[in-house]
């Protein structure tokens, strides 16, 4: 279990695997963004959910919400 190190998250988990191999990364009460971010510069790429609309998605940024190349949603919605 990693937690994290500031203080308005420190009781907070945000990577798990509990002991039948389930691993999840984000907040475990279900809110906010789960995000992978690929290097910090200009040409970052993100990938994750997105829990406004509950999408997954791959975008040319170090967020989610700008640039989003790729999304699928709940419903089966694909947007390119």
């Amino acid at each position: 279990m990693v937690s994290s190190s500031t203080a308005a998250f420190a009781t907070t988990t945000v990577f798990n695997i509990d002991n039948n191999g389930l691993t999840t990364i984000g907040d475990s009460a279900g809110t906010g963004d789960s995000i992978f971010q690929f290097t910090g510069d200009t040409d970052a790429w993100s990938m994750g959910y997105f829990s406004t609309d509950k999408t997954f998605r791959i975008a040319s940024s170090t967020n989610l919400t700008a640039i989003a190349m790729f999304q699928i949603g709940k419903s089966g919605t694909t947007t390119l």
